[in-house]
Order: C-alpha cells, then structure tokens, then sequence
C-alpha cells in the first residue's frame, strides 16, 4: 500500500494522506496507550515535519 496518493495530474492528495496517517497513528493509541491524555501535543505528534534539504 502506497503512502502518498497522487491526483490524476500526479500531485499528492495531501487532506487524504494527514486523514490516513492520523487514523493510523489513533487505531495504535487506542490499541497501545489508551485514551489520549494532552490532544495538541499528540496531533502535533501526528503531523509530518518540514524536510530541509
């Protein structure tokens, strides 16, 4: 399963991709950690950072 999805003109569906990511990284918390204690922090987590490069 590919992580990124492209749009027909090849750019990333980035809302689709934050969307996924963060019912992924909510399904492991419920399963691992239990209830989320300090929401900014665990969202500020989720998000990806900025690639200097």
């Amino acid at each position: 399963m590919s992580r990124s999805r492209s749009t027909s003109q090849g750019e990333v569906d980035a809302p689709q991709v934050l969307a996924d990511r963060l019912a992924r990284r909510l399904a492991d918390q419920m399963r691992l950690g239990g209830p989320i204690q300090d929401l900014v922090s665990w969202l500020m987590a989720s998000l990806p950072t900025a690639r200097c490069g």
